[in-house]
């Protein structure tokens, strides 16, 4: 096969499904990288899906042949099961996150990449409001921690190898597929705010078609060696919880759960860690006020240098809740 490929990482999940449509619909070859054989819904002839797992350095090798262009989705984002040992899931976020890039790098190296595209987070960053790209990074969850890691090694690669890099880091992306999310919108219809005090906090949106069309703007138009956050939509959780539930047709959240009450759950959840040697998903807590402040804190960013290149948000964050909610209630999941 003398076509030139695009290689999507990771392609059987939330942002790459949608990914892999769109580079379909654009012309692209496309090669999925999967961890196990799957099925997609529409098949495609110009769809080629192969099996590799990050941590395997020969499996990657063979899957890069022809490649010119990479959309590195593929990550650890949480542990699998509710009961889960810290220890090992942090050993899965160095792994798969950080090393397993390495390993994709490496791979990659002698092949004729045009840009190699990576999906990091705004966790990366850490905690703040109307974070850039410019912003001091502290992040504070061992996920957002390996991909700072891996970010700060994509840059080095770069430098080093003049390996075109380009670094995206969205915020909280939203849409149809992301089961992730779905515990959001369940707390929402049982009338739960899905944060701690009163969802005055701010938090930074961003939706998956958006994300995936701008994706091919930076693509196309990017700098490599550059990091640019998107974000299309900005709210208070209280406010986006109040538009969902109107899209639900449920009654607003009355249900909150105050800062104050967290200190001794969170210390019983402690005692109970240090018992069994497990931490309860979905993420270990402590009871310092640090550590609290986290589910009450804002987390916005600027896309402000995503803007300079053409960054666009086609819809209403309202409808895009709308298409998200239809597609939890299309599936049974609400």
């Amino acid at each position: 096969m003398n076509k030139e490929v695009t290689l999507v990482t990771g392609g059987d999940g939330f942002i790459g499904r949608h990914l892999v449509s769109a580079l379909l619909s654009r012309g692209n070859f496309v090669r999925c990288l999967v961890r196990k054989k799957t099925e997609f819904s529409k098949k495609h002839s110009d769809l080629e899906i192969v099996c590799g797992d990050l941590r395997d350095a020969e499996s990657l090798k063979k899957n890069v042949q022809n490649v010119t262009k990479v959309y590195h989705t593929a990550a650890q984002v949480g542990p699998a099961k509710l009961w889960y040992k810290r220890d090992k899931l942090r050993d899965d976020y160095l792994e798969i996150n950080v090393l397993g890039t390495l390993n994709l790098l490496k791979a990659c190296e002698n092949s004729r990449i045009k840009k190699f595209i990576y999906y990091s987070s705004i966790s990366a960053a850490g905690l703040g409001d109307n974070l850039d790209e410019q912003s001091l990074c502290n992040p504070i969850t061992d996920y957002g921690k390996s991909k700072l890691l891996t970010e700060n090694l994509l840059v080095n690669f770069y430098k080093k190898n003049n390996f075109p890099v380009i670094i995206i880091r969205p915020a909280q992306v939203f849409g149809p597929h992301n089961v992730r999310m779905l515990t959001v919108f369940k707390l929402i219809q049982k009338g739960i705010m899905p944060t701690l005090g009163c969802g005055d906090n701010r938090i930074s949106f961003c939706y998956i078609d958006s994300l995936v069309n701008n994706s091919l703007l930076v693509e196309e138009k990017g700098s490599c060696g550059e990091t640019y956050f998107f974000s299309d939509y900005e709210y208070t959780v209280k406010d986006a919880a109040i538009i969902i539930a109107e899209i639900m047709k449920v009654h607003p959240p009355r249900i909150y759960l105050p800062k104050s009450g967290m200190y001794p759950a969170a210390f019983l959840k402690r005692i109970f860690e240090k018992i069994f040697f497990v931490s309860i998903y979905p993420f270990h807590i402590d009871f310092s006020k640090p550590a609290l402040l986290t589910a009450s804190s804002s987390w916005t960013c600027s896309n402000k240098t995503a803007c300079e290149l053409g960054y666009f948000t086609e819809i209403e964050f309202r409808e895009a809740m709308r298409r998200t909610i239809s597609w939890y209630q299309a599936n049974k999941l609400l």
